[in-house]
This record gives C-alpha cells, sequence and structure tokens, in this order.
C-alpha cells in the first residue's frame, strides 16, 4: 500500500464531491471539478489504495431508531487499551472506536437490536473482555445529523450547486417502521468493502438483475436504511481534530437546540440521549483543538439553555463504521456493522 504524507487541493475536492455524491460517475464528479474523469478516477484510485480515503456503506438514519443505538464508555485496566481496543474492534456491532481523553478510555458506537440484546452485549460479551474494568451507557432517542452528511467543505459554490443538481445518494425520507432483511444486510455487507461496487458486480453477487439492484440500493438509500459514505483518514484532511460533547438541555428547548447544532458547519452527529446526565450528544471535526472552545463559548452566547456536562478529545479513530484504521486513520480493513451479529449469551446454569 504506497502512503501519501499529503493531500492536494483536488484530491479534497474530489472527496468533498464523493461526500456528495458516493457512487456519481467520474463524468459527473470531473463536470462538476473542471477536471477530466480520468483524472478523477486516477486521483481517487490512489487515494483508496493509500487507504487514505474509501467509500463504504453504514446505517442510515432510519436504522438509529429501528435499532438501539448506543454510545458507550469504557475504562480499562492499566497498560490493557490497546487489547480491548483491538478485540472491541473486532466485533460487527461495534461501529467505531475511539481512543479519547477525559475519564474514559475507549469510546464506543454501537448498534443492537433491541434493549435486551444490549443487556447481553453489556453483560455478557463487554463485561467478560479481559483488561475493560468499566463501562457507563447512554442510548440514541432521535438522530439529528450523522457523518454521511458530513463533507469537507472543500468545493466552491458553482461546483457544489453542479454536484447537488441531480444527486440521488442521499436519503430524501426516513421511513423509521423498515427493519433490515437478511438480504437487505448482505448488500450492505458488500458496500461496506467498496461502496462504489458496480451494479452489475453486485447483482452477480446476490444473484439478481442489474435493474433489481439498481431499485433496490436506491430505496434503501432514499428512505434512509443504508447510508453510503465517503470518508478521509483525518489527518490528512482540513478537520484534523475530532471531539464528542455531552451537554443537557432543557425539555423544552431540546429539539430547536439539537437543530441549532446540527446545522453547525464542524458537526458530524448530533443526537439526543436518554440514560444518563446528558441528553444532547454532538461530534465534531475541528481545524485546532483550540477551536473546541470557541465552539462552546459560541454556544454558550446562542444557546443559554445548553449546559456542557462532559467533553472528549479523540487522540485517534481505530474503527470508524466498519472501518479499521492504522495510527494514521488510514484505512486497513474492514469488519463491516451488523447490529444483529451478536454474541448469544451463555446457557444458564443448571439447577
Amino acid at each position: 500500500m504506497q502512503e501519501y504524507a499529503s493531500l492536494d487541493e483536488l484530491d479534497l475536492s474530489i472527496v468533498s464531491a464523493l461526500q456528495l455524491e458516493p457512487r456519481g460517475t467520474w463524468s459527473r464528479i470531473g463536470s462538476a471539478l473542471g477536471v477530466d474523469a480520468v483524472t478523477v478516477a486516477r486521483r481517487w484510485a490512489q487515494m483508496a489504495d493509500s487507504g487514505s480515503a474509501w467509500i463504504t456503506c453504514s446505517p442510515g438514519p432510519s436504522q438509529y431508531t429501528v435499532l438501539c443505538t448506543a454510545f458507550i464508555d469504557v475504562q480499562c485496566e492499566a497498560g490493557r487499551t490497546s487489547e480491548v481496543a483491538a478485540a472491541v474492534s473486532a466485533m460487527a456491532q461495534v461501529a467505531t472506536v475511539e481512543h479519547v481523553s477525559g475519564n474514559r478510555d475507549l469510546y464506543l458506537t454501537v448498534f443492537v437490536p433491541d434493549l435486551a440484546a444490549l443487556s447481553g452485549f453489556l453483560l455478557d460479551v463487554l463485561a467478560g473482555l479481559p483488561g475493560v474494568r468499566e463501562t457507563r451507557t447512554q442510548i440514541a432517542t432521535r438522530v439529528y445529523a450523522e457523518g454521511s452528511g458530513w463533507d469537507l467543505r472543500a468545493l466552491d459554490s458553482q461546483q457544489r450547486a453542479k454536484m447537488e443538481e441531480s444527486g440521488t445518494s442521499k436519503a430524501s425520507t426516513v421511513n423509521s417502521r423498515y427493519s433490515l432483511t437478511d438480504r437487505d444486510r448482505e448488500l450492505a455487507a458488500r458496500l461496506s468493502y467498496n461502496g462504489r461496487e458496480s451494479y452489475t458486480d453486485l447483482a452477480a453477487h446476490l444473484g439478481v438483475g442489474v435493474s433489481t439492484v439498481r431499485r433496490w440500493l436506491r430505496h434503501l438509500i432514499v428512505d434512509g436504511h443504508l447510508s453510503i459514505r465517503c470518508e478521509i483518514a483525518r489527518p490528512l484532511s482540513d478537520w484534523p481534530v475530532s471531539a464528542s460533547v455531552w451537554s443537557d438541555v432543557a425539555a423544552g428547548d431540546l429539539d430547536r437546540v439539537a437543530q441549532l447544532v446540527a446545522s453547525l458547519a464542524e458537526t458530524r452527529m448530533c443526537m439526543t440521549l436518554t440514560g444518563g446526565p446528558a441528553n444532547l450528544l454532538f461530534s465534531v471535526w475541528l481545524r485546532t483543538a483550540g477551536d473546541l472552545q470557541r465552539l462552546e463559548m459560541e454556544l454558550a452566547r446562542r444557546v443559554p439553555a445548553m449546559t456542557i456536562v462532559d467533553r472528549a478529545v479523540a487522540f485517534r479513530h481505530i474503527k470508524r463504521m466498519g472501518r479499521l484504521l492504522d495510527r494514521e486513520e488510514r484505512s486497513i480493513g474492514t469488519v463491516p456493522v451488523d447490529a444483529w451479529d451478536v454474541p448469544a449469551a451463555p446457557a444458564p446454569p443448571r439447577v
């Protein structure tokens, strides 16, 4: 795997365009950026081959509430954080693993079918891992923003307008009454390795017609069940600092405040929570660590109803939405997110 120490302006523009339209044709992206399709395809291949950027598949916004989405703080025994991180990163229901500052060592984003499954995961799986000392869990109740809707802002207004003219790779509705079928999950797993895999190859793998898989995938994306997302190695972007902020907002102001926070350019994820001292969680990518204080001061001025409960800066992402990352946060492997792949609890002892 060839490594790149930095990405230039054209590379970042291609990534930004793909974040708006992950399965857009090279000719469409090239036209928006004012370069030929061959150049766009070649540049992308270099970034993908080096793990600097990738396109993958993740649960869409509707699945965050159909499923049980949990955010878990993990405290580890001294010297065992790397061991625990490796173990949880191999689990399909653990979508994201971050090594963070503050009173937690690891911060996990987990998808499981329901609260009973979450209990089993916490008691029978996570608590039994060697090196785990303590966990604390909060549960998402509503999604206002999630990572597939964020982009680098590397395009000018004209380029962005061209990309958005006929984009179809983002959810336009959210149908929270639909649970993914086994076939849906198989398609999602396949796209986790390469979110741009051709319809022809997908159809051949799944044993259906090309037109069928095209309609099928469009339905899953437009209705918010799956998200195809373009990601980048964070240190190679102009937003190298990642932080998560837990806050408490008066109940009557929660929806308004969540919408405001979700609209900020820095915000990658914003969800309401239950089960702990905070009722609003948001994650941001920033240009400097100092920008977190600036952001908090701005929010304090604009939203006096918000009280910051806690914050954590990510030293690095070890896994991000199913992709395993190296120390430079380049993609080095894939564990497709599958909320239903929860290890069974051991049988109760016979009495």
